[in-house]
């Protein structure tokens, strides 16, 4: 086990890498024992927003070194993808949930992006 600095353990006491191992394993035992598929791709802890999400695979492709792709580029291309933008839309509902309109859609545009750029 990874033994975690105490000012770096939650309220009961794990660490985040052992919370990120605990929550891979969930899911693990979910699609076994449910045959519900998270789908392919991999976990990316986001430090800056406390968060880790499952990356799809397609997105992870895009997000690599790719020669024909500027880092610019890459980052527009993920933050205008369905899942940034489906990520984006409900972390806007969840810290904002009266925008509407156009508020609402420079949110998620701004949260999709904040997103494509850690991914990258």
């Amino acid at each position: 086990m990874v033994e975690v600095p105490i000012e770096k353990r939650n309220e009961k006491g794990a660490g985040v890498e052992e919370c990120r191992l605990a929550f891979m394993a969930a899911m693990d035992l979910i699609e076994e024992k449910c045959g519900i598929s998270f789908g392919e791709g991999r976990m990316v802890h986001l430090p800056e927003l406390e968060t880790t999400v499952r990356v799809p695979g397609e997105v992870l492709e895009i997000a690599s070194e790719n020669p024909q792709l500027t880092r610019a580029e890459r980052i527009k291309a993920i933050s205008e993808s369905e899942w940034a933008r489906g990520w984006g839309g409900g972390m806007c509902r969840l810290v904002s949930p009266e925008l509407v309109g156009e508020e609402r859609d420079r949110c998620i545009e701004r949260m999709a992006r904040i997103l494509a750029e850690r991914v990258v």
